[in-house]
């Protein structure tokens, strides 16, 4: 049955699997709310709730916030996967959705639920252990993996010869994968691979995400997929999703990452020789980044096409989104906005020597548009 409540719709069902566990020291079954923004993706919203309602460590309350006309479709949705949700009607747009569905949301927690997302029975559990243990710890995640071209299920896009280590290195461009072995690369790219290792995960110059180390049980990240995080309610309030991105939010989780604690790096002192020769212009991030991701918690990001940018468009949505956030950050100077118009020319000639024209032209206006957007700034 369901009802109406002011804007939204609650829905209840009997039909809610719950299985024990034994819950230690700092276990609340109340600590976690989910938060699904979802828009014409029935099937896949179906998918998400189910398994979510499989959770061995059932959430406090499942938010299902909709851009769809007809709640009553969402209803019967979560009707068929079992799982009890309460349903908000949203204008499309998945920022105004997920901020809309954390200000209604009474847990501490946040589960950011994307709505082609799919959790092990586990994940929950796992997730609330590791924060009864690491308490100092806002935003965990599993490790997200998506399927490539052929459909192999991949966590990491690692780069593809010398030559790609050294322009991501040079023009400070993201890198998403482990590092080649140094005994593949000549004296140049060994450099840049030392300079990465010993820059570690965080924020290149250019503002891109760099993560490189995947090792152990516990990965540190300044910027990573929030399609799956469990994240403190008040670091999403002081850190919103930015409603001004376009309705399908690519970029949004750099604006909300950015502004968790610790997750932006030091500028380099410019008065420092070092500094102006470029060498210290990778700085690690002062203290830990603040997104912990559970290396052998694995959770599937289907990607579904429904309303899916192709990856051009996605591009240039995704690189004008960092733009501005990196412009309206209290410390952005020049020279941040110079290492990023850097970074696209070096997408561009990249793109070039592959032969890809469209693409080259693509960063070349985009360079462009960025210089007009950070000198816009007031």
């Amino acid at each position: 049955m369901h009802r109406a409540v002011g804007h939204a719709v609650l829905l209840v069902t009997d039909s809610v699997r719950r299985t024990g566990v034994t819950r230690g020291a700092g276990y609340d079954q109340g600590m976690i709310s989910v938060v699904i923004p979802t828009f014409q993706r029935h099937s896949s919203l179906a998918r998400t709730l189910r398994a979510i309602a499989l959770q061995t460590l059932p959430p406090r309350e499942v938010i299902v916030v909709t851009g769809d006309a007809d709640s009553d479709a969402i209803i019967a949705v979560a009707l068929e996967a079992g799982q009890r949700v309460t349903v908000l009607e949203s204008v499309p747009g998945v920022c105004v959705q997920r901020n809309l569905g954390i200000g209604y949301a009474r847990s501490r927690y946040i589960w950011l639920c994307d709505d082609d997302i799919e959790a092990p029975a586990n994940y929950l559990e796992h997730i609330a252990q590791f924060l009864a243990t690491n308490p100092a710890d806002g935003a965990v995640t599993g490790m997200i993996f998506e399927p490539d071209v052929q459909g192999e299920w991949q966590s990491q896009y690692r780069l593809k010869g010398e030559r790609s280590l050294v322009v991501h290195w040079v023009f400070q461009l993201s890198i998403w994968g482990e590092l080649p072995p140094a005994e593949r690369l000549g004296p140049i790219g060994r450099y840049a691979c030392a300079r990465l290792q010993s820059a570690g995960n965080g924020l290149s110059a250019a503002g891109w995400p760099r993560n490189v180390s995947f090792a152990g049980p516990v990965m540190r990240a300044a910027v990573y997929g929030l399609g799956a995080a469990v994240v403190r309610r008040d670091w999403l309030l002081a850190s919103p999703y930015d409603p001004e991105l376009d309705t399908r939010g690519i970029g949004d989780n750099y604006g909300v990452a950015m502004g968790m604690p610790g997750a932006l790096p030091p500028q380099p002192d410019w008065n420092n020789p070092r500094a102006r020769s470029g060498a210290v212009a990778s700085a690690p991030l002062r203290g830990r980044p603040p997104i912990a991701v559970l290396t052998n918690l694995a959770v599937k990001h289907h990607k579904s096409p429904e309303g899916r940018w192709d990856e051009l468009d996605a591009h240039r949505l995704r690189t004008l989104a960092l733009a501005r956030f990196l412009r309206a950050r209290q410390d952005y100077s020049w020279r941040l906005g110079t290492w990023l118009v850097w970074s696209i020319i070096g997408l561009a000639s990249a793109a070039l020597m592959r032969g890809r024209l469209g693409r080259a032209l693509l960063n070349l206006r985009l360079a462009g548009s960025i210089v007009w957007l950070l000198s816009a700034r007031t």
